[in-house]
Formats: C-alpha cells, sequence, structure tokens
C-alpha cells in the first residue's frame, strides 16, 4: 500500500511540473510576440 500512495504523489508532483512548464511557456510566447511587434512597428517607422 504505501508504494502505491508513492506512485500516486509522485504522479501527482509530475502534473504539477508539467502545468508549470506550460505557464511559463505560455508566458514567454506572449512575451516573444510583444518583442516581434515592436520590432515591426519600429521597421515600419523607419520605413515610412
Amino acid at each position: 500500500m504505501p508504494a502505491n500512495i508513492d506512485a500516486r504523489e509522485m504522479l501527482r508532483q509530475q502534473e504539477i511540473k508539467e502545468s508549470k512548464n506550460v505557464e511559463y511557456s505560455v508566458i514567454g510566447l506572449a512575451d516573444q510576440s510583444e518583442s516581434e511587434i515592436t520590432w515591426i512597428k519600429l521597421h515600419q517607422m523607419f520605413d515610412r
């Protein structure tokens, strides 16, 4: 029985870790998109 509880706890910890990784990757994508938009606006400003 203790082994079963340990396996559940390990699975739960893994799920928490994976959900945090997804959150960070989404934040990273948002930052990257914001940076790209700023870069495009800057180029458009100088192209005029």
